[in-house]
């Protein structure tokens, strides 16, 4: 089952277009790479895995590519790394869509008491 399906699953009947959004470069790693953060991806592919990543540099296979290639544990350190640079890039750091995601969110929390 897909995130999609899973999460369309949970709505009660809410619209799925209030509530999901997905990635037009498929996984969240993917989309942080195209948007700017690739290089923090890089930096932890491991080494046993690098001679995976063959696609051209900047695609979105060649990011997949990277985030496939990360080392057991990275994910989180990843993360908190993307989080510190947005935070050092302040409003500007944060992708258009993660912006507007986290606007939904808070306009449906509000409207939902």
């Amino acid at each position: 089952m897909s995130y999609e399906t899973s999460a369309k699953s949970q709505l009660d009947g809410r619209p799925a277009s209030d509530h999901i959004k997905v990635l037009d470069h498929g996984d969240m790693e993917v989309f942080l790479c195209i948007e700017g953060f690739g290089s923090i991806y890089e930096a932890s592919v491991a080494s046993q895995k690098s001679s995976q990543v063959k696609a051209t540099k900047g695609t979105s296979l060649y990011w997949k590519q990277v985030t496939d290639a990360q080392s057991k544990n990275a994910k989180p350190r990843n993360a908190l790394a993307v989080v510190d640079e947005m935070a050092k890039q302040g409003k500007a750091g944060v992708p258009t869509l993660l912006s507007n995601i986290i606007g939904q969110t808070q306009t449906l929390a509000r409207s939902n008491g």
